[in-house]
């Protein structure tokens, strides 16, 4: 099993330079990580993260029956922080343990799925545009594609939506005798 290098300990002038430089590290060398845990834990302004590998996980033993799926995890022990030094704007990332257990891994395949979360949040807010998401649909509804209704109760609350994109009315006048409903939900 070769060597994976470890980062070197160096200062940065912020948090998310400190976990951009961890993250290209990571993926030009073969490894992930997940945060292990953050300080000052119930405050919104950090001062420290912690990282492990992403192989670091637990096996956990239990009673219960369970599928027989894939594990990757190898209780690898590499370890380290990421904290705001006293005093001072900047921030260190520091290597505690830099010691892996396991060969580097593909680096076509180091994304996690917190990235692709992340990733999906970040589309879905940006496509919401501070809207809730009734208001988002019916904004998409309002194009000329497609014909909807909407019936509100007393409270202002939706009672029942009806949509259909033009295609499907157009389909629907041309064969008036066949019509296929999907109610999935």
């Amino acid at each position: 099993m070769e060597d994976i290098a470890s980062p070197s300990d160096l200062l940065y002038s912020s948090y998310e330079e400190a976990y951009d430089a961890l993250k290209t590290h990571g993926m030009q060398h073969g490894y992930g990580f997940v945060l292990k845990q953050s300080w000052p834990y119930h405050s919104t302004v950090k001062t420290r993260y912690y990282y492990h590998c992403d192989r670091f996980r637990h096996n956990y033993q239990s009673s219960a029956k369970l599928l027989s799926t894939s594990i990757r995890s190898t209780r690898c022990p590499f370890k380290l922080v990421i904290f705001r030094i006293k005093h001072s704007d900047q921030w260190k990332l520091e290597v505690q343990n830099k010691d892996h257990n396991h060969p580097r891994e593909d680096q076509g395949t180091l994304i996690s799925a917190t990235d692709v979360h992340s990733e999906r949040k970040a589309i879905r807010e940006k496509h919401l545009n501070r809207r809730s998401p009734v208001e988002a649909l019916l904004d998409d509804l309002s194009t000329t594609d497609w014909i909807f209704t909407v019936k509100k109760g007393n409270n202002n609350r939706i009672q029942n939506l009806f949509f259909a994109h033009q295609k499907q009315v157009k389909l629907l006048l041309a064969n008036p005798n066949v019509l296929l409903i999907d109610c999935t939900y």
